[in-house]
This record gives C-alpha cells, sequence and structure tokens, in this order.
C-alpha cells in the first residue's frame, strides 16, 4: 500500500531542500549526522585528597638493577609504585617485569624508545606505532594492559591546546584511558654539573618527606632510575611510611583498584584483571 504524505511533511522538505540550494550546498545530498564526540584520555596530576596515599612513579627504567633495588625498599615496606618503563627496556628483562606486577606494583605506558610525541617527526602513524609497542611489550611481560600513559619529556602536555587534545584522542584510541603527569617532581633535571650526589639526595628526601614538606594526600611524584633519586627512593619509602603516608599505585591511588584487594589478590587473578 502506498504511503501518503501529509501536506505538512512535504511542505517541511522542500522547505529544507530550498534553504541548501541558498546556502550553495547540493538539495538533494543527504544530510550528515553529526560524528559522536571523540573520547579523550583524561589528564590525572593528583589523586584525592581524602586519604593518606601518595604515588611514587618511575620513569624511563633504563637501568634494571635499579628497578630491582626499587621493589627491595617496596618489600620492607609493603610499599608499591607505578613504573614507567621504555617499551624496549621491558624486552631486555620480561621476567623482571612480570615480578614487579607479581609484587603488586603497577606498569604504565611510556612509548616504546622514549619518543617524543611530535607529528612533525614521528608522523600520526609513528606516534601510535610507538605507543601500541609499549603496550605489547608490557602485556608480553606481565600479562596486562596498562591504563596510565605518561608522555615522554611532557611533549604535548605542557598546555590543553588543539594538539594536547588530539594526542589524548589518540591515546584513548590506543586503549590508554589515562595520561598521568604528576604534582611533584624530584627536579633531578635541574641538577649542576658536578654537584655531589650526596648533597642532592639530601635535598630531595628532604622535599618529599620532611613535615610541611611537597608531599600531601593524593600527590603523584615523578622520579628515575638515577644515581640521585635511586639514593633517595629508599628513604622516601621509609619517611613516608613513618609518617603514616601509605604508597599506593596510580590505580589504587584514584579509585580504580583497592589496596586492600591487591593486598591480597594472587598473581593468576592479576594477570586476568
Amino acid at each position: 500500500m502506498e504511503e501518503k504524505i501529509s501536506r505538512r511533511d512535504f511542505l517541511k522538505g522542500m522547505g529544507a531542500i530550498a534553504a541548501r540550494a541558498v546556502l550553495g550546498l547540493n538539495p538533494f545530498e543527504p544530510v550528515r549526522q553529526p560524528e559522536k564526540e571523540k573520547q579523550l584520555a583524561q589528564i590525572i596530576r593528583r589523586g584525592p585528597s581524602d586519604k593518606p596515599w601518595v604515588a611514587l612513579t618511575i620513569d624511563d627504567c633504563f637501568d634494571l638493577e635499579g628497578v630491582k633495588k626499587i621493589l627491595e625498599f617496596c618489600g620492607s615496606y609493603k610499599a608499591r609504585v607505578t613504573f614507567f618503563p621504555v617499551g624496549r627496556m621491558v624486552e631486555k628483562d620480561l621476567e623482571l617485569w612480570a615480578e614487579v606486577v607479581k609484587a603488586g606494583h603497577e606498569l604504565g605506558n611510556h612509548t616504546y624508545g622514549h619518543e617524543w610525541l611530535d607529528v612533525n617527526k614521528l608522523g600520526e602513524e609513528g606516534i601510535i606505532a610507538t605507543i601500541k609497542k609499549a603496550n605489547e611489550a608490557i602485556f608480553q611481560a606481565a600479562g596486562v594492559a596498562p591504563r596510565f600513559f605518561r608522555p615522554p619529556g611532557m611533549y604535548g602536555f605542557t598546555k590543553l591546546d588543539n594538539y594536547c587534545n588530539w594526542l589524548r584522542g589518540m591515546i584513548f584510541d590506543c586503549s590508554l584511558p589515562f595520561v598521568a603527569l604528576w604534582s611533584g617532581d624530584s627536579y633531578t633535571q635541574a641538577i649542576k654539573p658536578g654537584q655531589e650526589a650526596g648533597e642532592t639526595e639530601e635535598k630531595i628526601v628532604e622535599r618529599i618527606v620532611s613535615v610541611g614538606s611537597s608531599a600531601k594526600n593524593g600527590d603523584i611524584f615523578l622520579m628515575h632510575i638515577n644515581k640521585w633519586d635511586l639514593g633517595a627512593i629508599g628513604r622516601i619509602i621509609a619517611g613516608l611510611s613513618d609518617r603514616g603516608i601509605r604508597l599506593v599505585t596510580l590505580s589504587e591511588l584514584v579509585g580504580l583498584v583497592s589496596p586492600e584487594k591487591n593486598d591480597d589478590i594472587s598473581f593468576k587473578e592479576r594477570r586476568k584483571s
């Protein structure tokens, strides 16, 4: 049976055709529906401040022996940290990184080879490739998919602009829902040549641990595995623990995982999560 069009709908349709013609558009081309808003990875600089928790995050991890030392420090205080190793360092010792996750620590994505996310140098495909290759290395080692991405050199994330949002969309599409920045830094990048390592270690410990220092509930601290940070991190873990501040992973800090559950979860169960 032929469907009849009401006079009202006919006039409405003719009006739309006329309007498109006036605007110089093809009046008979189907109207495109607006695309769904692209999802962006959420930027996190700190966690909630309602609990005495902080997160230590360790970038690069070019020194695998240093990673082992940090595991020892953490084990003494039941502390957990989040490592952001570059993917090529994960591939160098898959068993070590499996042990890191087994001990309750977290792995984040820091690209495969510490590439800055400069589209003029890497191109869009190159940016996607280095992120995905790091994801694959982490999954190969520990059987877990990272949740957090940290941009090398903070490139593209020094201000919230169109380029930053473009990167956030690409990172989200690489199955990374969060970009982890930080609220505190050990400031080792500002160390002057020739400065004594011991002096610098003391300053790092004082800056983070001392009462009235920068360590506040919900803080995310950025550190690296170098002689200064590595010399300080054991005392930082001890000092914060003595102050009653709990060191947790990023997922624990922002409420994605319960620390109590993480205390009890087996390695086999964690690999499935």
